[in-house]
């Protein structure tokens, strides 16, 4: 007898290590199909943009060196190519509403 395998996943839809994932993440649903149940959950790293970037990024030129570090991250990942305009020129202020939304359920 087959079994559902439940996997809490926690995510925001603004992280980079998100974005990467969603690769693994579709190839599990492809190998096991009805196999595994993804209960997804909203984890806040990216509630607050403009408060995170101030503070932790103040000392790292801000939103340029924070993406930067968002395209020296994914540039390992062939497949997960982004926008250079991200969080140079478009600066989402949350992830909140997409995720009160559930455009990632």
């Amino acid at each position: 007898m087959d079994k559902t395998i439940i996997i809490d996943y926690y995510t925001d839809i603004l992280c980079v290590w998100a974005w990467i994932a969603q690769k693994r993440v579709d190839e599990l649903n492809k190998q096991l199909g009805n196999n595994i149940e993804l209960q997804y959950h909203y984890l806040d790293v990216f509630g607050d943009v403009p408060t995170k970037i101030t503070t932790q990024w103040k000392s790292k030129a801000g939103f340029m060196g924070f993406a930067e570090h968002i395209q020296q991250s994914v540039s390992a990942f062939e497949y997960a190519d982004i926008n250079p305009k991200v969080w140079t020129q478009v600066r989402p202020t949350t992830s909140a509403n997409a995720h009160l939304m559930g455009f990632v359920s």
